[in-house]
C-alpha cells in the first residue's frame, strides 16, 4: 500500500482506531472524532516513530463542523479516505428519540455524502498528477443488505452507504481511485454498547483488527468486502427468499438481541 495521507473519521475507537494502527508507517494520519482526549492520546502514541499525525475534533452530525473538517482535510494531500464514522440505536422506531433517529441519518448518510464529494475531486486530481492510485473505504454493514425491524433506521442508512459506494465505484472505474464498501457483521467495538444491543451481539463479534486487515487487503480487489462466512451467507438471504420472509427473519434475529432488563 503506497498511500501517503489518510483521513479516518470515527478514529477514536473500534474500526477507526484499528485502521489508524494498521496503515503503513509512511502514511500521514489525519484523525477525526468527537473525543479530543482520545485523539490527543492517539497522536502522541502513533507519532512516536516520526510519523506525522494530525487531529481535528469534530462531530460530523453537525453541518458546520462537517464543512470545517472538509476544509481542514483539503489542506493536506489526502489519497486515502476511510469513512468510518457511524452509529445506530437498537429498538422500534417509536421507542427511539427523534434526536437519535435524525442523528443516525446525519452521521451515516449526510456526512458520508458530503465528505465524499468534498474530498473526491482533489483525490482524483492528485492521483492523476502523481501517477498513483487513491482509495476510499466506506464502512457500511451486513445490515445494509436487508430491512431489519428494531434496527430499521440504522439498516436503511447502511443500505444507502452500500448502494452509494457501489454506484460510485462504477462511476469512477476508469479513474485512478479504488472505492470499496466494507460490510462487517457484529464486531468487537463499542458499537454494541452504544446501540444498546444485547449479549447475543457480543458473542458473535469478530475482532476489529481482523476486519480491518481484510479490508485493507481487499481494497483495489473488491468493491464490497464482507468479512466472515456467516456474514457472507446472510447477504444472500434477500436474493433467495421472498422479501416479506426476509423482513420477518430479520425481525426475529434482531429481537434475540433485545437487552436483558433488570
Amino acid at each position: 500500500m503506497q498511500y501517503q495521507c489518510a483521513l479516518i473519521t470515527g478514529a477514536t475507537s473500534g474500526l477507526g482506531e484499528s485502521f489508524a494502527r494498521q496503515l503503513p508507517q509512511q502514511a500521514t494520519l489525519l484523525l477525526t472524532g468527537r473525543n479530543l482526549k482520545k485523539l490527543e492520546e492517539l497522536r502522541e502514541e502513533l507519532s512516536k516513530n516520526g510519523r506525522k499525525v494530525e487531529i481535528f475534533p469534530a462531530d460530523v452530525a453537525d453541518a458546520e463542523q462537517r464543512k470545517a473538517l472538509a476544509e481542514w482535510a483539503n489542506g493536506f494531500e489526502v489519497d486515502l479516505f476511510i469513512n468510518n464514522a457511524g452509529y445506530g440505536f437498537y429498538g422500534p422506531v417509536l421507542d427511539n428519540s427523534i434526536a437519535n433517529e435524525e442523528g443516525m441519518t446525519q452521521v451515516n448518510v449526510v456526512a458520508t455524502t458530503y465528505l465524499t464529494r468534498a474530498l473526491l475531486s482533489g483525490m482524483v486530481e492528485r492521483a492523476h498528477t502523481n501517477h498513483r492510485r487513491a482509495g476510499m473505504i466506506v464502512v457500511a454493514s451486513v445490515a445494509g443488505f436487508m430491512p431489519l425491524p428494531c434496527f430499521a433506521t440504522y439498516a436503511a442508512t447502511k443500505a444507502y452507504n452500500l448502494h452509494y459506494t457501489e454506484a460510485l465505484a462504477e462511476e469512477l472505474k476508469h479513474l485512478p481511485i479504488d472505492v470499496m464498501a466494507l460490510c462487517p457483521g457484529p464486531t468487537a467495538t463499542s458499537f454494541g454498547r452504544t446501540a444498546s444491543m444485547g449479549k447475543e451481539f457480543d458473542t458473535k463479534a469478530a475482532s476489529a483488527d481482523d476486519v480491518v486487515k481484510l479490508a485493507l487487503a481487499s481494497l483495489g480487489r473488491k468493491r464490497i468486502c464482507v468479512p466472515g462466512l456467516r456474514n457472507s451467507l446472510a447477504t444472500c438471504l434477500p436474493r433467495l427468499f421472498p422479501r416479506r420472509l426476509v423482513v420477518w427473519l430479520g425481525g426475529v434475529t434482531m429481537r434475540r438481541n433485545r437487552p436483558v432488563q433488570g
